[in-house]
């Protein structure tokens, strides 16, 4: 429900399904990362693929917390690796 809300506020569109405004808010966000040329991975970040590991656990910070899902390390490095 959240991510219907920011759909609507980034939209300013009120949406009849949730479904609908979440993906207003993914096509908004996409859009915007494209206008602000910003890079869909970390490719050009030259990042060794030995150091993933590291960057996995240091994710685990107090400011992570509050996540609604939260990631093991393992998830993390996954994650990271995938955008490698």
């Amino acid at each position: 429900q959240k991510m219907a809300q920011v759909g609507e506020a980034l939209t300013g569109k009120n949406f009849i399904s949730e479904q609908a405004a979440i993906s207003a808010a993914i096509d908004f966000i996409c859009k915007l990362n494209r206008v602000l040329n910003l890079k869909q991975d970390y490719k050009h970040l030259d990042i060794p693929r030995n150091q993933l590991q590291h960057f996995a656990q240091a994710s685990q910070g107090s400011s992570m917390s509050c996540n609604p899902i939260q990631l093991t390390v393992e998830e993390w490095a996954k994650r990271f690796e995938a955008f490698m």
